[in-house]
């Protein structure tokens, strides 16, 4: 008999969600112990047991938590500004119509300047402050893009835009916090807040880095299903204007509306939490042992091990034609895992080995529509036209999609820095493909006699 699970006892921390103190030991469902606790009255989760006092937590991100940054972060960061100019792009086109040329930007947890530094790119007059913890990355944002960071807010002025992406879960008191944000922002200020939801769809589970130790991080302090969450950014006195759950995980524009206040907490079956979490640790073992199948059956909004599963039954493809594969594979991972672009990249990948063109092209431009800029989908974009070009019987044809392929190929190179290598060969590519306006193609050379000996095979001795 499974050993019942003992009441957390050495902890003083209130639930951020519902203020109660009832916490149970749920560490059973990671690999290792590490503290996490679930509320028992609402079905938040935290680590009760791990941090003591915010002054800890806070000499931990100093020190601790990350190294300093390196060009795969800005890689990731180039990204994330592309996530950016996507959601808040009409926030940006509202600003210029009012005339409001110097926004006053905050951003907390701005790691090393890269967000603040692309506002100040679309508004150069912007006011753009952040507050960040870690020493190393303040020191980056100081040398890097002249942007001096401070370890908390400054309550001295008000604000047209708080941003805080992917930091509240890592924030004591987030409840405490929303509602400072609603008092810093000006008279019609927006909240840009994205954080990861759990519970849900197993986001990135199974790749390199990503397994339950990182799906449930310590890191996270803060543990929240999305309706949970939401409930908590209107308690705070915020009312929701516009949300997306693709782009990067939970991500929402908020406004100050105090009537938002009286909305109901959320609550869930603390009971029915404990289940999530062994199903979602019985999930990964059977992705651990490659039976990506039972993985899929324990918890279906399992993008990675759909697509794991679609490499293993590629047999599939070859043997049964590309109808019987979609219906098989691609259909059933679309409709399990509804806001996934790496379920469109992946069907996008298949297509294409199928040769199915156009279905893959429509994949693809899917894909970038829910993550913007995508590279792997541009990538795919190109490599589409090229072979439609290379396949083209007419002249015309062929030349309209090496140019289109061109096109793609310069872009994919002005939006990722990472991939500036191999697109620039693609473009050299199409360069060698595509004559230029004005060029005199040269006459066609007449073999000679003594030319046509030299492929004339020696008479026999």
């Amino acid at each position: 008999m499974q050993k019942p699970i003992e009441p957390m006892k050495d902890t003083n921390m209130k639930c951020p969600n519902c203020g109660g103190d009832h916490w149970e030991n749920v560490d059973k469902f990671r690999l290792k112990p590490s503290g996490m606790g679930l509320c028992m009255s609402c079905g938040f989760v935290s680590y009760p047991a791990k941090w003591k006092s915010k002054e800890e937590i806070f000499a931990h991100y100093r020190t601790d938590y990350r190294n300093p940054p390196t060009h795969a972060n800005l890689f990731a960061c180039e990204r994330k500004n592309h996530f950016h100019h996507k959601f808040l792009y009409d926030t940006f086109e509202n600003w210029k119509a009012e005339k409001n040329h110097k926004p006053a930007i905050c951003e907390v947890g701005a790691a090393f300047g890269a967000s603040l530094n692309f506002f100040r790119q679309i508004f150069p007059q912007a006011d753009v402050s952040g507050t960040e913890l870690t020493t190393s990355m303040r020191r980056n944002a100081a040398h890097e893009f002249g942007i001096k960071l401070s370890e908390d807010i400054d309550e001295s002025k008000t604000y047209d835009l708080i941003m805080s992406y992917k930091v509240l879960e890592h924030q004591v008191d987030p409840h405490l916090e929303l509602e400072r944000y609603a008092k810093l922002l000006k008279p019609g200020g927006l909240l840009y807040m994205s954080v990861p939801t759990w519970f849900k769809s197993l986001y990135n589970f199974g790749m390199s880095g990503f397994d339950l130790e990182y799906y449930f991080d310590p890191n996270h302090i803060n543990v929240w299903t999305r309706e949970m969450f939401e409930s908590m950014l209107k308690r705070a006195g915020f009312e929701i204007v516009k949300a997306d759950q693709v782009i990067y995980s939970s991500t929402y524009l908020c406004r100050v509306n105090p009537e938002m206040k009286k909305e109901p907490m959320v609550k869930h079956d603390p009971t029915l939490i404990k289940v999530a979490l062994g199903n979602i640790r019985a999930a990964f073992m059977a992705f651990q042992d490659n039976n990506f199948k039972k993985a899929i059956e324990i918890w279906p909004d399992y993008p990675q091990a759909h697509v794991s599963h679609a490499e293993m039954s590629r047999k599939i493809l070859g043997e049964k034609g590309w109808k019987a594969f979609s219906e098989e594979i691609i259909e059933p991972a679309l409709k399990a895992c509804p806001e996934s672009a790496d379920i469109l990249v992946m069907a996008t990948d298949f297509a294409m080995r199928a040769g199915e063109w156009q279905t893959a092209t429509k994949f693809a431009e899917k894909a970038l529509l829910w993550k913007p800029e995508n590279p792997v989908s541009l990538s795919h974009l190109v490599n589409i036209m090229r072979e439609i070009g290379i396949r083209a019987k007419d002249p015309k044809e062929k030349l309209h999609y090496f140019i289109q392929a061109r096109e793609i190929a310069t872009h994919w190179r002005n939006v990722s820095g990472q991939h500036f290598k191999e697109a620039t060969d693609l473009i050299l590519f199409f360069n060698a493909k595509i004559p230029f306006e004005g060029e005199t193609q040269p006459a066609p050379k007449v073999k000679t006699k003594a030319a046509l000996r030299v492929l004339e095979p020696e008479p026999a001795l």
